[in-house]
């Protein structure tokens, strides 16, 4: 009997759980949101998606002529403009921008979506300036857009912050910037949700599986890996072999390429709930890679986890190259 009692409250849980996923705020066409990174990817996407939704959009791109694109091809509601978020000067004149349009209303959201790459390379291979301009972005640029933009936040009674971060925040096999940067923005976040939640602003975090962007190109990838390959010392070189890259280089590829999901909409539907939402997650993990097997190894202790995630990602390679004898020789599977 207790089975059944037990079934059917998980059910009533479950039930209740999926209906409040399909509620959303009122007056939705009243909020005004900001969204970093909109030049290309989840960004652009949502700032469109948004725009048809009617909502007031500030996009801010880090070239002009996606400004000028989302001016021609959105509604008015759309306010694009240029905003790098490494510079400070930039964000300075976005809040002046910002707070003209507002006048004396709220800014409902703030999603900080802008983010960048460095080298897809192994640890030995990556520089520090790697490591400072992806840190920069990624974590830095996160901070101060959200440090100027609070203010305009605290106005309402209430205020949302969505920051983009991935499952390479929750685990990473390689001390690549991005994860570690990535690893800043969930650490950031867990923060600040503390630290704001006396103003009713709450925190959300996207952290998406493997997904096709700009930043993703397989081509692109294998073209900045061969670019640093050709400056390496040569000492780093002879410990890895030309015979490697070039493994590496092909896996890379059909990897980002054939393993990465092209379809975004998961991705920009989970920021949209993060903004709309009635009863918005604290954290979406987004694609099937994250959720049936990132997620659940990122809860494993770690070295079962490590152990899990290597074989995974071998299995990729043994599956997309015929020889891989030299990348699991430098990295002691066939010693």
């Amino acid at each position: 009997m207790w089975i059944y009692v037990c079934t059917a409250v998980l059910a009533a849980l479950l039930l209740r759980n999926l209906y409040r996923g399909t509620l959303k705020i009122k007056d939705c066409q009243n909020r005004y949101v900001l969204i970093t990174g909109c030049d290309h990817g989840f960004g652009r996407k949502l700032a469109e998606k948004l725009d048809n939704l009617g909502v007031h959009v500030f996009a801010t791109c880090l070239h002009s002529s996606s400004v000028k694109e989302l001016s021609e091809q959105c509604s008015s509601k759309m306010k694009a403009l240029v905003m790098d978020v490494t510079n400070e000067d930039h964000i300075i004149k976005a809040i002046a921008f910002v707070e003209e349009h507002l006048k004396e209303k709220s800014l409902w959201c703030l999603v900080n979506n802008a983010g960048c790459l460095s080298p897809q390379v192994v640890f030995e291979m990556a520089t520090k300036e790697d490591f400072r301009k992806v840190m920069n972005v990624n974590l830095f640029g996160m901070i101060d857009v959200t440090r100027a933009f609070i203010p305009l936040l605290r106005r309402g009674k209430e205020g949302r912050i969505v920051n983009v971060s991935s499952m390479n925040g929750r685990f990473s096999v390689e001390a690549s910037p991005y994860s570690c940067s990535k690893y800043g923005v969930e650490s950031f976040s867990d923060g600040l949700s503390f630290s704001l939640s006396p103003f009713n602003i709450t925190i959300h975090t996207i952290q998406p599986g493997y997904y096709k962007t700009e930043m993703t190109n397989g081509d692109k990838i294998v073209k900045e890996i061969w670019e640093r390959w050709d400056s390496l010392d040569e000492r780093i070189k002879v410990v890895y072999g030309r015979g490697f890259i070039e493994q590496y280089c092909e896996s890379a590829k059909k990897l980002y390429d054939g393993f990465a999901v092209d379809d975004s909409k998961p991705v920009v539907k989970a920021m949209t709930h993060a903004i709309l939402g009635k009863h918005p997650q604290n954290r979406y993990v987004v694609g099937r890679i994250a959720v049936f097997f990132l997620r659940p190894v990122s809860l494993l202790p770690f070295p079962i986890a490590v152990s899990c995630k290597l074989i995974a990602f071998h299995l990729v390679f043994f599956l997309t190259n015929k020889s891989c004898c030299r990348f699991h020789s430098v990295y002691g599977f066939l010693q």
